[in-house]
């Protein structure tokens, strides 16, 4: 391997992207799926009987046409293309979908001599239902398997063919980076019931960060996407176990013990994600590490970064599921609550002058911001005749 021309990718990464208009968090998870594609099947964490593989399921989630999720994801299927990985970027059916994951077959040799085979595949998906069929059970029960990366050290996974009887996938390791919006999740309630949405990192945003109308890249990033190519390649030819730090350890312990007693959230639709949460910390742990040096060390920094980046993408998770829920009033709720959050502080007027259409009287908006009052989402205040709604949570940047 060669030197690094960039100290970190994942900054490099937002600095290359920095004058475009998705937001940061955008971008950020869109260079974390970059990494994961080039780590593969061939990278690991082996923590006691346990392996973690470096494959994550990413899903950017915001209105229509608000937060230009395409934009960001364009940016990812720039560099992955041409590192020539092995992925589709496009929709395609689930059978021949499978038919590539198992073209995909590779070989690597190991410190120890020994030949790795495996079957690693990235999946772009700009329109995530597409993906899912609808709301395919079997296209939505095939993602939950490929996420946990087949049976045993071999990684078998196996499926049942028209013509052919049962077929296998050795090594099978699957990366996902797609795209949605609240009102096409919500037409899909079975994600939730099947354990998919455990294993998603859904990433929620409200509205684009700026408005580029000019969006040219300066010399400096052109040098820089050369610059961080250039490094994705070095991070491709990473392969091995990737070693943890006893600062890693002790810190780990601590926030493992404290997450599974004090979960983030209380939502049911968020509670079998919850159970994920540690797995999906392993996974980013060895993102970071890589993003920062090829000597696939991890440390107690890097766990904290780990940490830091799911915590912040958490803040907004549960908007995602807006549109989900028994009661009619579920989707304005949510839409209410994101403004208030959106804002930190409010009047009940433009609150409901913004959305009087989804309204239907006075005293349903009345009863709606008195359940978001009693639940402590937000409090109110009367100043100057005029009624302050203020959110009472970490104010995010909508």
């Amino acid at each position: 391997m060669t030197e690094r021309l960039v100290s970190d990718w994942l900054n490099g990464f937002l600095d290359y992207t920095s004058e475009s208009e998705p937001p940061t968090t955008f971008r950020l998870w869109t260079g974390i799926n970059c990494i994961a594609a080039m780590l593969q099947r061939k990278c690991l964490i082996q923590w006691g009987p346990i392996r973690f593989y470096p494959n994550l399921y990413i899903v950017l989630v915001s209105p229509p046409g608000q937060a230009r999720k395409g934009t960001a994801i364009g940016f990812g299927i720039d560099f992955l293309m041409k590192t020539g990985i092995n992925m589709c970027a496009d929709s395609t059916t689930k059978e021949a979908l499978i038919r590539k994951i198992g073209e995909s077959a590779n070989s690597d040799i190991q410190e120890d001599g020994t030949i790795n085979f495996h079957s690693s595949y990235t999946i772009v998906s700009p329109e995530l239902t597409s993906l899912l069929g609808g709301g395919d059970p079997q296209m939505i029960s095939w993602l939950t398997d490929w996420f946990d990366c087949g049976k045993g050290s071999d990684g078998i996974w196996e499926y049942s063919t028209k013509h052919q009887g049962e077929d296998r996938v050795s090594g099978i390791w699957v990366n996902l980076l797609g795209a949605t919006t609240p009102d096409l999740i919500g037409k899909i309630p079975d994600i939730i019931g099947s354990g998919l949405s455990s294993r998603i990192i859904f990433i929620y945003e409200q509205r684009q960060e700026k408005i580029c109308p000019q969006p040219f890249l300066s010399e400096h990033q052109k040098d820089l996407k050369a610059e961080l190519y250039h490094d994705l390649e070095q991070i491709h030819l990473l392969q091995g176990e990737f070693k943890v730090q006893p600062d890693f350890i002790e810190l780990w312990t601590s926030w493992y013990m404290d997450q599974t007693v004090n979960p983030p959230f209380c939502d049911k639709r968020l509670a079998r994600y919850c159970t994920r949460r540690g797995t999906h910390i392993m996974k980013l742990c060895m993102v970071v590490s890589a993003s920062r040096s090829n000597e696939m060390i991890i440390t107690a920094d890097d766990l904290s970064r780990a940490i830091k980046i799911l915590e912040q993408a958490e803040i907004k998770m549960p908007y995602t599921f807006g549109s989900m829920g028994d009661s009619p009033m579920a989707k304005v709720l949510n839409n209410l609550m994101v403004d208030i959050g959106s804002h930190g502080t409010v009047t009940t007027a433009e609150l409901l002058q913004r959305h009087y259409y989804d309204i239907g009287n006075s005293r349903m908006f009345d009863d709606m911001i008195l359940i978001l009052k009693r639940q402590g989402f937000c409090s109110s205040d009367n100043i100057n005749g005029q009624a302050i709604l203020t959110y009472n949570g970490r104010k995010f940047d909508g």
